[in-house]
């Protein structure tokens, strides 16, 4: 359930043909091609070779139902929230998308449950050179469904999670109580 994506941010305003020939979005002066295919990306290296860069975009998203739950935390490398490019606050919003992230580098935190039988999978995410858009995904932590009903989070913290994801406790219990928030429909981890 990763919703993180790449982004070709271009600096100008394309024309609505252009735009909507290469699936972009044009927002305050910029335009926005999300997972652009090889073609789409020559033709904006070639016609606008310095006035492009690329980024990643992510979504905290999910909430639970009667007996299971998912959700996706996106925070900073360094377990700190992070300040949502936008906060989705109409339409469907039960155990969907509540905010959207953007940014270089982050970590994203998956979480999933049955019955609160818990799985955690802890992703780092990073464009390395925003020029060419070459991203970099790594797994720094895997918890398994089955390996523990988590009834206690801090206790089941202090038991389970090594030393090095220590300073995501926050995020992880964000993504534990939004698994289970019921019908969830606001973000639970973002920067005021």
């Amino acid at each position: 359930m990763t919703d993180v994506y790449r982004q070709l941010v271009v600096k100008v305003e394309l024309s609505p043909d252009d735009a909507e020939r290469l699936n972009a979005q044009v927002l305050r002066g910029h335009s926005v091609i999300t997972e652009p295919n090889e073609e789409v990306v020559a033709e904006i290296r070639r016609r606008f070779p310095h006035l492009h860069y690329w980024r990643l975009a992510g979504w905290e998203c999910g909430g639970g139902f009667t007996h299971t739950g998912s959700a996706q935390i996106v925070c900073a490398p360094n377990g700190e929230p992070l300040k949502p490019a936008v906060i989705r606050r109409r339409g469907h919003l039960a155990c969907g998308y509540h905010a959207l992230f953007v940014g270089q580098w982050f970590v994203v935190i998956n979480a999933r449950h049955h019955r609160r039988d818990f799985s955690f999978v802890v992703e780092e995410y990073m464009i390395n050179d925003s020029r060419i858009g070459t991203l970099d995904k790594k797994i720094l932590w895997r918890f398994e469904e089955g390996d523990a009903y988590i009834g206690d989070f801090e206790q089941w913290f202090e038991q389970n999670v090594p030393s090095y994801i220590r300073g995501f406790k926050n995020a992880l219990k964000a993504a534990y109580e939004k698994a289970l928030c019921y019908h969830c429909r606001s973000p639970h981890y973002i920067k005021q």
